[in-house]
């Protein structure tokens, strides 16, 4: 699961439902975890965030939400890859990542280039990996 999660709400926890689901499907195959950063992007580039909960607090609800592992990365070693290089070095090769599940609105790689779109093209060379993308949840 990847996003800049500022906290666990009702629409990250529709992405592990996805991603649980899933994971079901492939007969539960996968550890299932989520990928964020340690710092939010927006206080690497000197802006405010508004932040439900801590990192602390946010892998306590996502292992209570079912997951078995949170990656915290460091976002000033990995903001200058190109998406190509992201999914394929980082997702692929050092995460190795089967199923990706993202908001409809998640960016990643260089200058946030990336899209949920591109992320699926990026898997589709990948044997026995998938990419799934939730749409944005409303009450």
């Amino acid at each position: 699961m990847l996003g800049n999660f500022d906290g666990v709400h009702l629409g990250h926890l529709a992405l592990i439902e996805r991603l649980k689901e899933m994971n079901e499907s492939q007969g539960h195959k996968y550890a299932l975890g989520a990928f964020c950063f340690e710092q939010h992007p927006t206080v690497f580039f000197g802006k405010p965030a508004s932040l439900l909960s801590t990192n602390e607090e946010k892998m306590e609800l996502f292992l209570k939400a079912g997951l078995d592992f949170v990656i915290f990365g460091d976002f000033a070693t990995l903001k200058d890859m190109s998406p190509e290089q992201f999914v394929s070095d980082f997702l692929v090769e050092r995460c190795k990542c089967h199923i990706a599940v993202c908001g409809f609105n998640y960016s990643f790689g260089a200058k946030g280039s990336g899209t949920p779109q591109l992320l699926g093209k990026l898997f589709e060379p990948y044997e026995d990996r998938s990419v799934s993308v939730v749409s944005q949840v409303r009450i």
